[in-house]
């Protein structure tokens, strides 16, 4: 299930949220991906390094590390949505209302949360849910694909250069 899943999300990244942001953020993304494609940096498409889910997602306002812009999809368990659990960026005052089928594409540098966490975890079950998808490059990824190709490129240099 877990290789269904992980097909699946890679599938609507490469199809709905790449060219989203390559519609807004064209040389942006162009850049990153020559530049990955240049030190033979192989990420989990063109642009991002992985994705993650989680109910309601990270509810502490926070930053991340990443070198590209984020891609998150809203998605709810019930037909008309559920209350709060929208998107917050705390340091520029904006609450984005967050529905089902929402995907934002922001840059992780901002400051961000959502509007709502899960108090008692035990009794979560009796409400619907909220998840958010994102799709992301982080740094410290994309620099361990980096070091791990450099390294089996010095190796095969190494041994071609004893022979």
């Amino acid at each position: 299930q877990a290789i269904h899943v992980y097909e699946q999300m890679q599938a609507f990244c490469m199809n709905v949220i790449l060219p989203k942001l390559k519609h807004f953020l064209f040389l942006e993304m162009m850049a990153l991906e020559l530049f990955y494609k240049s030190k033979g940096v192989g990420v989990w498409n063109s642009v991002f390094c992985g994705a993650t889910m989680g109910k309601y997602f990270w509810p502490m306002s926070h930053l991340d590390d990443d070198l590209t812009y984020t891609g998150l999809l809203c998605f709810d368990t019930v037909l008309h949505g559920v209350l709060r659990g929208d998107w917050s960026f705390i340091t520029l005052v904006h609450v984005l209302k967050a529905q089902h089928g929402c995907l934002f594409l922001y840059s992780g540098w901002i400051r961000h949360t959502t509007t709502k966490m899960i108090v008692n975890p035990p009794l979560a079950y009796l409400n619907p849910y909220r998840y958010y998808c994102a799709f992301f490059g982080k740094k410290q990824v994309c620099q361990a694909i980096g070091t791990s190709v450099a390294t089996a490129q010095r190796k095969a240099q190494h041994k071609t250069s004893r022979k």
